[in-house]
């Protein structure tokens, strides 16, 4: 009996072994679509294969929503076509999918391209705090004509319709809301306040076979497709800075899930999807070296910030997300040679928050030793003129090289008494050095498509800086411009 278990426990062993050398094994895996028919196309990816269908609605699929400086975008990658491949397996095994990581984008980028690969229709909520049932279920709505409907809504459409329904922000939004969705995700089933009932594809049809179940009764019954799919995301519970004012998952609900990891991506896959992406935007090979070297930078200072939460006395410091490395690869590739005291002001600006002692030494001498003083910002480009003949372009010269740049952007109403070429004037308005220091800064942002948000104490000017760029520097016509004030309520 001891000779049995000893041999069963030596099988067990051995197969981990197996497995952990085929894991090995699979790590270069490839994503290829290979067509079956004329409307049917294989997807194969390592030892896992999906069939896709045309969809009835393409509309519903999503087709790049992640921009291409992403390492999403790039299908060679390894990191994101092993992601996609542990989600065609749970697809597979009809079950429902949680994407745990730190705050960005990269979640809901990921769980779109699976969408778009596999040729899925989606439907998406963004949950929150003010998220009720009836954005969950239905909601009653009044027509024109006085009648009275109810309008399903995302999670409703994408049970009936076979899709795959995106849940984000499921840390957000209160404990008792979400598991309305507990029996649809299940057993497929919920009650609807109209008085109809969603009901699993199997059961449906068996009922429909009985020829003792009255018409009238089958009327409120809606077959919930086996197409049928969830992708929530979410944060990491257990990381303190993450939880802090956020709401735990019911247990069962969290039992309804496979969930995985999705942090992020590594060093090499980043710099490859950068550099592929600057390659397309930067024609100048100088330029785009310094471009390149600029952003290596920018990943080595954010893993070295992101080190020091393994100390407990830093666990609560500001966290350095992807989201502003992406937004700082989208700005280089229109200003190569913008230096990483810009980049890092505008997306880690530790100078300017309210940090203890400890916490804001530890972060400033990690700048130091990367050889970055943000006390000391130069200004790498300034905004010269912008023209609006006949779409605007906005000219900055680099100030160390003396080099001008042009950059079109998107028409922007201008006024009725604009020239051709337009420079900032005085006009009662004094330019001082930390002004134009912002307007240089706001000048980029316009050249780039990117929003911005002035921060300051009340009466610093603001307004007046905003109302001055926009029509005596952008020369674009405030006349229509609306303003609201915002309150606490």
């Amino acid at each position: 009996k001891d000779g049995s278990r000893a041999h069963v426990s030596a099988v067990r062993r051995i197969q981990h072994v197996l497995s952990a050398i085929h894991a090995t094994s699979m790590d270069t895996m490839d994503l290829n679509v290979t067509s079956s028919t004329i409307n049917e196309k294989t997807l194969q990816i390592g030892s896992v294969s999906m069939t896709l269908t045309e969809s009835n609605n393409p509309d519903k699929i999503p087709h790049k929503t992640y921009p291409p400086y992403s390492p999403i975008y790039y299908n060679k990658l390894q990191e994101t076509i092993k992601h996609i491949y542990w989600m065609i397996q749970k697809d597979q095994l009809n079950q429902d999918m949680f994407l745990i990581g730190p705050p960005g984008p990269s979640r809901r980028w990921l769980a779109m391209k699976f969408c778009e690969i596999t040729h899925k229709e989606m439907e998406y909520v963004s949950l929150s705090a003010d998220t009720t049932e009836s954005d969950l279920k239905q909601r009653r709505e009044i027509l024109d004509n006085g009648e009275m409907v109810w309008t399903d809504s995302a999670p409703l459409l994408a049970a009936t319709h076979g899709r795959v329904l995106i849940l984000e922000g499921v840390e957000k939004c209160e404990r008792n809301v979400l598991p309305v969705l507990n029996n649809l995700l299940e057993n497929r089933e919920m009650t609807l306040e109209s008085g109809k009932r969603l009901i699993d594809a199997k059961n449906y049809d068996r009922l429909c076979q009985d020829p003792n179940i009255p018409q009238n009764e089958m009327q409120n019954l809606i077959r919930v497709s086996p197409n049928f799919r969830v992708i929530a995301i979410g944060l990491p519970s257990s990381t303190p800075r993450f939880s802090l004012g956020n709401y735990t998952l019911d247990p069962p609900l969290r039992s309804r899930f496979q969930a995985r990891d999705v942090s992020e991506f590594c060093h090499s896959s980043q710099i490859f999807a950068f550099r592929r992406f600057l390659k397309k935007r930067i024609t100048d090979a100088t330029d785009l070296n310094l471009a390149t070297d600029t952003l290596k930078k920018l990943l080595l200072v954010s893993q070295s910030i992101r080190s020091l939460e393994l100390n407990e006395n830093l666990s609560n410091i500001p966290y350095f997300g992807d989201a502003g490395i992406l937004s700082s690869v989208h700005l280089v590739s229109f200003f190569p040679k913008i230096s990483i005291e810009e980049l890092l002001s505008r997306i880690y600006p530790y100078i300017h928050l309210n940090l203890n002692p400890i916490e804001f030494n530890s972060i400033h001498s990690t700048f130091i030793q990367h050889r970055i003083n943000l006390n000391f910002i130069p200004l790498s480009y300034q905004f010269l003129s912008v023209s609006n003949d006949p779409n605007p372009v906005l000219r900055f010269q680099h100030l160390p090289s003396k080099t001008t740049i042009q950059l079109k952007t998107k028409s922007f109403p201008s006024s009725t008494n604009s020239s051709n070429h337009h420079s900032p004037t005085n006009n009662n308005f004094v330019l001082t050095d930390r002004i134009m220091h912002t307007l240089n800064h706001i000048s980029i942002n316009f050249a780039t498509g990117k929003d911005f948000c002035l921060l300051g104490n009340k009466g610093v000017g603001k307004s007046r800086l905003v109302s001055y760029i926009l029509t005596e520097v952008l020369n674009i016509n405030t006349r229509d411009t609306p303003i609201i004030h915002l309150y606490k309520d």
